[in-house]
């Protein structure tokens, strides 16, 4: 299915929980905007454990492209509760381990959650990049 068609199918299923008058609004709501529906109306599978987020949307693209270009790395200062950890696209990592100031290996901060880790490299452009680290099998 193409974007237009899933958005189609999302918009009919909710039309048709409005006509056989399903009174749950926000479970229309969620429907709408579920990106585990167009995942797998798109045909792809849903993952083993949930993805962390970008912007508080799912972060597929970590595990359907090898690398991801991000806006950057930054830290989280402890004050805010967190130790050693890091801020991308409004999400928190634990850094599992620090390669060099341009390179490290993080996990979820919740690693009951997600197990997997990820790696966060500077380019030469001084651009950064995300890729999946490792998977749990």
């Amino acid at each position: 299915m193409n974007r237009d068609e899933i958005n189609f199918a999302v918009e009919k299923i909710c039309e048709y929980l409005k006509i056989i008058k399903y009174s749950d609004s926000h479970l229309i709501m969620d429907i709408q905007h579920s990106s585990l529906l167009r995942r797998l109306l798109s045909g792809k599978e849903k993952l083993k454990y949930r993805p962390p987020h970008s912007y508080s949307y799912p972060f597929y693209q970590l595990y359907d492209e090898k690398v991801v270009e991000i806006d950057g790395v930054s830290a989280v200062p402890e004050e805010f509760g967190y130790k050693n950890a890091v801020n991308i696209h409004q999400y928190i990592y634990r850094i599992s381990h620090k390669i060099s100031d341009d390179e490290l290996i993080i996990e979820n901060w919740n690693i009951n959650e997600n197990p997997d880790l990820y790696r966060v490299k500077k380019c030469e452009d001084g651009s950064w990049v995300m890729m999946l680290e490792n998977t749990e099998e």
